[in-house]
């Protein structure tokens, strides 16, 4: 069996492709027009042929090194889901106090982007962590109850949980997903504990409900990939490339 490796990289228009030997030479190159709404599809084209061109089968790849310009293209043109943030109670405007950094250095006047979450679903949770970790406050599941409830009649797709200093103990964001998962099933849910545990209420806010506005739009593309590739004998590993430069394993 070949040890080949393809390259995928997703743009709004086009799917580049190259496909490498296991000795890491370029073994072909290839391009295919994207398909809106089903980037997927392209995809999966594009791997059939280079295949075709290089001699190769799905059963000889040992990776597919996957990145695109989808996440950025949804967030520009809001096609994301509707995102509710949970926040601890007297921090929902975090994301629009921002970090007061200049966003236009010469233009005081320049407007900023609204926030992914419009105020009305940024919800204020009743509990405090403080900065050492511990525990003063604890949520209350009551009022995750009537939080729950008013997301359901809003009809949110996805929700963000960002609490005070949960980088230091994450158990209040938990005990809160752990209630409204069984309260919303199907609604996926993101913690700042799990994506960005670190100091900084804007950082941590802003890339929390990033990560919950998008899973809905690669997360669902990566899943049809994944289950794609597998249906025509893909066994290696799936990589998909990340902001940050590196690369991260059967992405979900």
């Amino acid at each position: 069996m070949e040890q080949l490796t393809v390259c995928i990289d997703v743009g709004g228009t086009f799917v580049d492709l190259a496909l490498f030997d296991k000795a890491g030479a370029l073994a072909a190159t290839h391009k295919v027009l994207n398909r809106p709404g089903r980037a997927e599809d392209a995809v999966l084209q594009g791997i059939d042929e280079i295949l075709t061109t290089g001699g190769g089968r799905y059963e000889d790849l040992a990776e597919a090194i996957y990145s695109t310009t989808l996440a950025i293209n949804a967030i520009i043109e809001r096609r994301g889901a509707r995102t509710a943030l949970l926040c601890t109670d007297g921090f929902r405007d975090a994301l629009e106090v921002r970090q007061e950094l200049p966003y236009d250095l010469y233009n005081p006047f320049a407007a900023f982007p609204e926030p992914l979450v419009r105020r009305a679903l940024r919800i204020g949770v009743r509990e405090r962590m403080l900065a050492d970790g511990t525990p003063q406050q604890a949520p209350d599941r009551a009022q995750v109850t009537e939080i729950a409830a008013r997301l359901q009649a809003a009809q949110a797709e996805s929700v963000a949980i960002c609490l005070l200093n949960s980088y230091a103990n994450p158990a209040h964001e938990q005990a809160v997903a752990e209630w409204l998962a069984a309260m919303l099933p199907g609604i996926p849910l993101t913690l700042s504990s799990d994506v960005l545990p670190e100091i900084g209420e804007y950082g941590r806010t802003s890339t929390t409900v990033t990560n919950g506005y998008l899973l809905n739009v690669v997360g669902a593309h990566l899943r049809r990939l994944r289950k794609g590739l597998r249906s025509r004998g893909f066994a290696g590993r799936l990589l998909a490339v990340t902001s940050a430069g590196g690369v991260i394993d059967e992405p979900s």
